[in-house]
């Protein structure tokens, strides 16, 4: 599938919240722009938006569409918005997938051309997954987190480094994630971390870029 393929390439995987950047006076536009700039790490972007209806969030990926048309992006917990305008992805958190119906369980486990994640917030998470439905796993929090408001348990690295051992499924750090510690998560071999602030700070996000580009992973 030509999206897994896009999505096994990215070395950094930002995550778009409308309300950290509404708190932060961000422009999401101005922040897209800023991600394009870097092709070679940058691939695709998730679209987070806990405070709009389903239909406002739907005008605003379509807004985003028209103004960006070939931007991949992977729909927050909307699921069947993501099958109807054939979006990049769909990421739904454990709790939101445990709350769907048995059928639309069964009508998400049928899109096949969709990338589907889900969060895991510890190791006997990842062991409960259902590995013919979802493509990767966000695993965190890894360190402590103000951008996203969680009761779960910080993992850190230690949890870290037994969950890349143990998955069976690709998993996506996340949770605190900043320049400072970036380069302890890049220790671990081709993992694509996820963060909010990191991503939409530019300097940092310049500082992230050159690491990586000076550390590459082997193919």
């Amino acid at each position: 599938m030509k999206k897994l393929s896009l999505f096994h390439s990215a070395k950094l995987y930002p995550i778009l919240d409308l309300d950290f950047c509404k708190n932060k006076n961000i422009s999401l536009f101005e922040l897209i722009q800023l991600w394009n700039q870097f092709p070679d790490c940058i691939s695709f972007f998730q679209l987070r938006a806990k405070s709009i209806s389903q239909s406002e969030y739907k005008n605003l990926y379509l807004e985003l569409k028209k103004d960006f048309p070939s931007a991949e992006i992977i729909v927050n917990d909307f699921w069947e918005i993501a099958l109807e305008v054939n979006a990049f992805g769909i990421h739904i958190g454990k709790e939101d997938y445990e709350t769907l119906s048995k059928p639309n369980r069964t009508r998400l486990k049928k899109a096949n051309d969709l990338i589907k994640g889900t969060s895991s917030h510890s190791l006997l998470d990842l062991e409960n997954l259902e590995l013919d439905l979802w493509d990767y796993s966000g695993f965190g929090p890894i360190f402590e987190t103000t951008s996203k408001k969680t009761n779960n348990p910080t993992l850190g690295i230690r949890n870290l480094t037994q969950a890349i051992r143990e998955a069976k499924l690709p998993l996506v750090p996340i949770g605190g994630i900043d320049r400072e510690n970036f380069s302890s998560l890049y220790g671990f071999g081709k993992i694509t971390p996820a963060s909010i602030s990191m991503m939409a700070n530019e300097k940092s996000l310049v500082k992230i870029v050159d690491f990586i580009r000076k550390h590459p992973h082997p193919v």
